[in-house]
């Protein structure tokens, strides 16, 4: 007699997802990318507002503008987070410039990357909306990945915990955003689901 599975266990065999249904709180990023993969999207990416300024400029003025975003797991990220990377003090310009652009091998130095341009304005949305979250430790630190497809691709931002005190939340400074490649493996072991958009994702079953 076969076996009559619950409506909890739907997507699911031998403890691990086999669909996107299946997924749940606490199965490994690398284990179920590809079903995030697979979910299609018919949203185009959201426009930076029209201005005769650079990209640059552009960037700089809309996260400026963005402030702190409550993400939906009750995350606080700040657009505006300063940036350092190019070896002076921080600055909200540096912060820009790392969204638009892609490091080397000179670390006080980073290339134009135009691929990142048109995702930026839709930075906001994945925090406040996105399809699947994910946290773990990379190079000691705890980072956490916000994912959301849209018609373009699927947008991936990432913050760090900061653990600076707001009230009764921490606020998280973001690191970086982009068009992630997700038939490669390029995430940590580590990383666990903690969101996902269309269920309240529930604890993993024990294997």
């Amino acid at each position: 007699m076969s076996k009559t599975l619950s409506e909890n266990e739907i997507g699911r065999e031998q403890g691990k997802a086999i669909s996107w249904a299946g997924v749940r709180k606490g199965d490994t990023l690398n284990s179920v990318k590809k079903f995030l993969k697979q979910l299609k999207s018919s949203e185009n990416l959201p426009k930076l507002p029209e201005s005769k300024g650079s990209m640059l400029n552009r960037v700089i003025d809309f996260i400026t503008k963005q402030g702190v975003v409550d993400a939906a797991d009750g995350r606080r990220v700040n657009l505006a987070n300063p940036d350092s990377f190019e070896g002076q003090p921080p600055t909200v310009r540096q912060r820009a410039l790392h969204l638009i652009t892609r490091s080397t091998n000179n670390p006080t130095i980073r290339e134009r990357d135009v691929t990142r341009h048109p995702f930026v304005a839709a930075i906001p949305k994945t925090l406040l909306d996105p399809d699947l979250v994910a946290m773990g430790r990379h190079d000691s630190q705890d980072r956490i990945y916000y994912f959301r497809n849209y018609k373009q691709g699927t947008h991936m931002v990432v913050t760090d915990k900061r653990g600076n005190i707001i009230e009764q939340g921490n606020e998280d400074g973001l690191l970086t955003q982009y068009s992630p490649n997700l038939t490669t493996p390029p995430f940590d072991g580590s990383f666990k689901v903690s969101y996902k958009k269309d269920s309240s994702v529930p604890e993993a079953a024990a294997s």
